[in-house]
């Protein structure tokens, strides 16, 4: 009886693997209604240079966890925030569509549709702004990642890179294509994956952030594409090497 090579287990294994994705992005359409903070308009060039000044200096410095406190130190990072106590924001996560293609984007290879819910987090206006590599702190049982909403002020640099097992991602909202003025650019993203927020080097980098918790945890099975694993059986069993002399 013939036994499998390491080989073989390589190939059999790899088209048993399901690849997870560790991100989800794109451009998201709100009404215009929505895009208001303090009735201060966050359409697209919706706000002036003097109202983006008076948004950042009612903002405090941004602090971030470590070793479960909350640590300034503005050489590693530095940003102006509003915490969810500080404002309110007219927006609709579950009606607009935004939150179920945030759940497809993170959950839907999964047979079984997760519930997920987004809780405020903060408001941050970040000129000159940026957030040396980190991973995120869980800030609640049942917290699973984050949702960054990017408003289209105009900016440059203060791309999101995320990295996961050797992957890496940009997310640049500053070079995001929009095509309407009331569209902001998201981005999604497990609390495991390293992120990193790169300079801002002109303008206001204005965003909201979402933590996002599992509703209702229910028991998954992942979707089985067949097909990886069927294309390797045919191969393999074209291959005179593989167990010659039976299984």
């Amino acid at each position: 009886m013939s036994s499998l090579s390491e080989s073989h287990r390589s190939q059999l294994a790899s088209a048993l693997a399901v690849p997870r994705p560790y991100f989800g992005e794109g451009i998201q359409t709100f009404d215009h209604d929505s895009l208001t903070l303090w009735r201060v308009s966050l359409a697209r060039f919706g706000m002036n240079a003097d109202q983006l000044n008076s948004l950042a200096a009612a903002c405090l410095p941004a602090t971030f966890g470590r070793n479960q406190e909350d640590v300034l130190d503005e050489a590693y990072r530095k940003a102006g925030k509003l915490d969810k106590a500080d404002f309110a924001l007219n927006l609709d996560l579950v009606g607009s569509g935004l939150l179920g293609r945030v759940h497809d984007a993170l959950f839907g290879w999964e047979s079984t549709p997760r519930g997920i819910r987004a809780e405020l987090y903060k408001h941050m206006v970040c000129p000159g702004s940026f957030f040396k590599a980190h991973k995120d702190t869980p800030r609640g049982h049942g917290m699973f990642g984050s949702l960054v909403l990017n408003f289209p002020m105009p900016h440059q640099g203060g791309a999101l890179a995320l990295r996961h097992e050797g992957h890496e991602n940009i997310h640049d909202p500053s070079k995001a294509i929009y095509t309407a003025d009331n569209q902001v650019s998201w981005v999604a993203f497990f609390s495991d994956v390293e992120h990193e927020v790169l300079p801002v080097t002109t303008g206001h980098r204005v965003t909201i952030t979402y933590n996002l918790y599992y509703h209702s945890v229910a028991s998954t099975v992942g979707k089985v594409d067949n097909e990886p694993l069927k294309n390797v059986w045919t191969t393999l069993l074209e291959d005179r090497t593989f167990l010659p002399q039976g299984g």
